[in-house]
């Protein structure tokens, strides 16, 4: 199925998906859906055996590699390699730049979102429109209940307030609604941004609340 940035949180597009296509030109909402998607694949006997020597002799231990210590972490030939077999450690996790794939390997992409297995989740990240704008007219993709593509362009008010709501909160800040107001007007469309400038915030701010006075020092 396709979906729009109204649905960056919609937990229809995260239910049952086995393939995601996440396109758009600004990394700090790509991150959202790819880091909730990776959380999909995580699990705690996952984390607790990522150095086990048993996660070592199947390649998922730790690889100096971040996310291979976390999820079950593979590039896209391993991912086609081994989708057939369900992981030891919960499902195979791939997430791969769309421009990097070969012709090839593309193919086998658009072949595997017709029949995906459950065993693992594919995800494909593009933020260049010219890459990604024939995802935008497959047939296969608007009507799949597990191959789902969601284009990420530029946000309304209201998402783009929740996203900076969630962002001080994962911080352990609660940030009222007209100081989020105030730093969405600041910001303006410097979106790649907001992620530095949140943690500046927190780190000096000493309160676990934050108001419109609060904002207006920063």
């Amino acid at each position: 199925m396709k979906y729009s940035f109204k649905d960056i949180y919609n937990d229809e597009f995260y239910d049952n998906v086995q393939v995601a296509f996440v396109l758009g030109k600004h990394q700090v909402f790509n991150n959202i859906v790819t880091d909730r998607l990776k959380d999909l694949c995580t699990s705690e006997s996952s984390i607790a055996s990522s150095n086990d020597t048993l996660g070592l002799d199947f390649g998922l231990g730790d690889t100096g590699d971040e996310e291979s210590t976390i999820t079950n972490a593979v590039d896209f030939n391993t991912f086609m390699d081994v989708i057939g077999v369900a992981s030891i450690l919960g499902r195979w996790y791939c997430r791969t730049e769309l421009s990097t794939l070969t012709s090839k390997q593309k193919e086998k992409m658009l072949k595997y979102i017709k029949n995906p297995s459950s065993n693992g989740l594919l995800v494909i990240v593009s933020d260049d429109w010219q890459d990604y704008k024939e995802l935008l007219r497959n047939r296969v993709l608007g009507y799949s209940r597990v191959s789902h593509l969601i284009q990420l362009g530029f946000p309304n008010r209201k998402v783009l307030k929740d996203i900076v709501k969630e962002k001080f909160l994962l911080k352990h800040i609660e940030i009222t609604d007209v100081a989020i107001d105030l730093f969405v007007t600041k910001m303006s469309a410097a979106y790649d941004e907001y992620d530095s400038i949140i943690t500046e915030i927190c780190e000096e701010h000493k309160d676990t609340s934050l108001n419109v006075a609060d904002m207006k020092e920063y």
